[in-house]
């Protein structure tokens, strides 16, 4: 069950979010990881509001907004640049911003071009002391090429917002001279 959850209030949930709008936690608990995969591959935001008993639908664009708020709880300044950002938009908000780390959210399988082409704009703009971090549907050996690459920490669907926000503070304390 762990791999559907993020934070305490958002999930990623299976591809029929009927499934989980239907059926309570305390339902879906009872099942194992196992039936719960074959209910289809995570793809669908789903918010648990304070006190509810079953989650609900949210767009992806309020997934996201959720984990800003997450971030800006834990103390940070978060800039959200919204969807559909190309990696120049990215970059040039983040020089402009005088950012420490940039979180990018993959859910459409450009990992493999997007990240690398953060990469080369941050050098090209002499940003090498920048953390890019990110997320989403991204393979265990894409996750490690991307690293090698120069990635920092990718997360993967189920991570706590806690754990994220604990991992950019971290970097940026060790990494980041002021």
């Amino acid at each position: 069950m762990r791999n559907c959850w993020v934070g305490r209030k958002l999930s990623i949930v299976c591809k029929r979010p009927v499934l989980v709008a239907e059926h309570s936690i305390a339902e879906l608990e009872a099942h194992d990881d196992w039936w719960l995969g074959q209910q289809g591959r995570l793809t669908d935001p789903m918010i648990l509001d304070e006190g509810a008993t079953h989650y609900r639908p949210i767009s992806w664009d309020d997934a996201l907004h959720e984990i800003a708020t997450a971030l800006r709880d834990a103390g940070m300044e978060v800039i959200y640049t919204g969807l559909r950002q190309t990696p120049e938009m990215v970059v040039n908000a983040a020089l402009q911003e005088d950012v420490d780390a940039i979180g990018i959210s993959i859910l459409s399988g450009a990992h493999m071009t997007v990240f690398p082409k953060i990469i080369a704009l941050l050098r090209e703009k002499g940003m090498t002391d920048v953390l890019i971090t990110g997320g989403g549907i991204i393979p265990e050996d894409d996750m490690k090429q991307l690293q090698e690459m120069g990635v920092g920490r990718l997360f993967p669907p189920g991570t706590p917002t806690t754990e994220i926000a604990h991992y950019i503070t971290d970097w940026v304390k060790s990494n980041r001279s002021f």
